[in-house]
């Protein structure tokens, strides 16, 4: 009876190892997230999970009122960089003009967009490959509008609309490292917004501008996927 337990305590030991062997190696084999102090890394989102476009970060949608309203996705350049172990401070800064259209014939319109946000990451205890995050994130975000129209020995006609947003919010993540330096991952943003805008109309020599009613909500404002790079 006793060399019986004695085999089977013998096995038991030999299984233990075994386990503790494979476990060392699976830990090993993990990929650590990469949230170091002095780490810095690009963020970018996904445009679109079936076609998995890479895309800059959207700072804010706004509606720019003209001649017709129109909605500007105001895009920028993301970036974060952590000051110490677990710690990140990240920003968000965009900047665009376009201008299309004939002044002398249907018109010429120029738009200009820019925003600037920033925020800090608090990473939590990795899980395995994965580091859960929360923070908080304030922003602004401007965009403007010019049309006009000059037509053949007529007067020029102008209308310009403008609008901006003001942010706040709290935010709960999480990056997944698939490879060394390389992480995608999920993020919500639970905050508050203000959005205001105006119109201004300029013709036959008068001038007449006109503030629009504002608008303020509560509740998840920005919910993305992301790729981050490190470097």
């Amino acid at each position: 009876m006793s060399r019986f337990f004695s085999k089977a305590f013998v096995i038991a030991l030999v299984i233990v190892g075994l386990y503790g062997v494979t476990r060392a190696q699976e830990t090993e084999n993990i990929i650590r997230p990469n949230t170091k102090a002095g780490s810095a890394a690009w963020v970018f989102t996904f445009g679109g999970l079936s076609s998995l476009g890479v895309n800059a970060v959207e700072l804010a949608s706004l509606t720019v009122p003209g001649e017709t309203s129109t909605t500007v996705d105001v895009y920028g350049a993301g970036y974060k960089y952590y000051l110490s172990d677990d710690m990140a401070l990240r920003a968000l800064l965009g900047f665009s003009t376009t201008s299309s259209g004939d002044e002398a014939k249907a018109g010429k319109t120029t738009m200009t967009n820019w925003g600037i946000a920033a925020g800090i990451e608090m990473h939590t205890h990795a899980v395995y490959s994965t580091s859960p995050y929360f923070g908080a994130q304030i922003g602004y975000t401007s965009a403007s509008g010019d049309f006009k129209q000059t037509p053949s020995g007529g007067q020029t006609s102008e209308t310009k609309g403008s609008g901006s947003a003001f942010s706040i919010g709290v935010l709960a993540g999480f990056d997944w490292y698939f490879t060394r330096g390389i992480a995608v991952g999920g993020e919500y943003m639970l905050g508050f917004s203000s959005l205001s805008s105006s119109t201004t109309v300029t013709a036959a020599g008068t001038s007449t501008t006109t503030d629009n009613p504002s608008a303020s909500t509560i509740g998840i404002s920005a919910g993305d996927v992301h790729l981050v790079v490190h470097f």
